[in-house]
């Protein structure tokens, strides 16, 4: 799945315009990546990029596009959970 969202901090109230990518092979196996918005142009080649390899059911070049569209912008699970890993 890939999509685009706008956040707002309530906090600072500021706002950001963020694309993502994401690929759920099941269970607790989770890529995403998250990237300011750029463009709609940039934007709708990464969503056709990813979605024809995708189609093609090649599960690892799907996280090679990822890397590759969102660098070292790219989580998985494991990631939602580092606060806690630094506490120990």
């Amino acid at each position: 799945m890939a999509g685009k969202a706008k956040l707002t901090s309530k906090i600072v109230r500021e706002t950001a315009v963020l694309s993502f990518g994401v690929l759920h092979l099941g269970d607790h196996i989770l890529n995403c990546g998250v990237k300011e918005f750029q463009n709609e142009e940039a934007y709708q080649a990464m969503v056709e990029e990813i979605s024809g390899v995708f189609a093609t059911g090649d599960f690892p070049e799907i996280i090679r596009r990822l890397d590759k569209h969102f660098g070292d912008a790219t989580y998985s699970l494991k990631s939602l959970f580092r606060d806690e890993q630094r506490k120990t």
